[in-house]
């Protein structure tokens, strides 16, 4: 339960655009203490408008012999302002620097708990200036110049042992400056009875420099759980919370409503969006799918012991609507993207916030919230940076292999 909440653990408001008067129907704006909302019915996008990747990628990183091109495990890839490439490798904790057409150019960081080292490599973000912020050891943030050379390290302690009474703290994003957002879970979250659904929820907290400058979002939820005669677990498909940030901003969401809230990088509420929904259901037949991919995955067991663990898979319990969302990522340009779940993609890590396995659909806002339309990413292709004419991400051939990617990215 817990490490799925920590893994779910990249210029919205100075890109405001004018709004077309015949957009204005498609959604309501108000504001509530100092925040725009924005309620949205439908799209906004013309044909004319609407967005498409590219057919074929226009560069690929990883099709090349060389250690410096093979990848374990992308945590994260970006471009630099000068138009190199940096890539973050989880397998190897190593940051891979390439040229703006794809040639490793030199590597930095490795495995260790020294300075500018790191036991286990999550994620990476850009910010200001080109600094590279790495957040591992789920508490732990380091900071580099775009050059490879290592500023700092900030680690949030965790209180007590990982046992009852515990509290968990985890770096979910690094922001501009020394800032970061923190949360706080207690390893054994509150209950109200065995069989009872709830939000399991956490402290957030925006840290700017020491820990004694922070200022608090508040408890909000983080996981829907269920209580049992031990505690708390996590039923299959159930909503997570989902970040994205590029440094001078963030927005987070909570899927069991379409409700996205967008923050300044000292954590002022400045824009908050809704979207019409409708939860959809998960069918029996497509929880049967997922629960045969997540065996084909990762089950070793053949004959009567695999019929015993399917049987004993589908007698789990799930939830019986997917979330509104389960991924977000801010673009170059202000816009926030969020994907569509399938419950088929929780088969690679149990979580539906990990890389869709088929072919996935991203809702975009623009920088004032604004509903523009869906743009449909490629099966097994995760968007990591996206610009205006671009997406950089990872992708996944049929062997699990890894390769970084660059589609073209315009109007139909």
């Amino acid at each position: 339960m817990h490490s799925a909440l920590l893994r779910a653990a990249a210029a919205l408001l100075a890109a405001c655009a004018t709004i077309h008067p015949a957009t204005l129907a498609a959604q309501s704006v108000r504001d509530s203490a100092g925040a725009r909302v924005v309620t949205n019915t439908r799209p906004t996008w013309s044909a004319a408008q609407r967005l498409r990747l590219s057919s074929r990628p226009t560069l690929v990183i990883g099709d090349r012999a060389g250690d410096p091109y093979e990848f374990t495990a992308i945590s994260g890839a970006f471009f630099l302002s000068d138009g190199r490439i940096l890539v973050a490798d989880g397998g190897s904790n190593e940051l891979r620097m390439f040229s703006a057409n794809g040639t490793h150019v030199q590597s930095f960081g490795r495995r260790g708990d020294g300075p500018g080292e790191f036991r286990r490599l999550h994620s990476v973000q850009r910010l200001a200036g080109d600094t590279i912020a790495v957040l591992h050891e789920m508490s732990s943030l380091s900071r580099f110049t775009s050059g490879g050379t290592y500023l700092s390290r900030t680690n949030e302690l965790t209180s007590g042992m990982i046992k009852p009474g515990a509290v968990i703290k985890s770096v979910q994003l690094a922001l501009n400056g020394s800032a970061r957002l923190v949360i706080s879970m207690p390893w054994d979250p509150p209950t109200q009875g065995a069989g009872v659904e709830f939000d399991a929820r956490a402290l957030h907290e925006v840290v700017s420099g020491t820990a004694a400058a922070t200022r608090s979002l508040g408890e909000l939820p983080v996981m829907r759980a269920s209580a049992n005669a031990d505690g708390a677990s996590k039923p299959w498909l159930g909503a997570e919370a989902v970040y994205a940030s590029d440094g001078s901003r963030f927005c987070r969401g909570y899927g069991t409503s379409y409700t996205l809230t967008c923050y300044t990088a000292a954590g002022v509420t400045t824009l908050i969006i809704r979207r019409a929904w409708q939860p959809p259901n998960v069918s029996r037949q497509q929880f049967v799918q997922f629960t045969d991919a997540w065996l084909s995955r990762w089950s070793k067991a053949t004959g009567a012991a695999r019929d015993d663990a399917r049987r004993e898979q589908l007698d789990m319990p799930y939830f019986k609507t997917l979330p509104a969302f389960s991924a977000l990522l801010l673009d170059r340009v202000g816009r926030l993207w969020a994907r569509t779940p399938a419950s088929i993609d929780a088969a690679v890590a149990g979580s539906l916030n990990d890389y869709a396995i088929g072919a996935s659909l991203w809702s975009v806002f623009d920088a004032r919230g604004v509903w523009l339309g869906d743009v449909t990413m490629p099966a097994r292709f995760s968007p990591l940076d996206v610009g205006a004419d671009y997406v950089l991400g990872v992708m996944r051939d049929d062997d699990g292999v890894q390769t970084v990617v660059r589609y073209s990215l315009g109007a139909v």
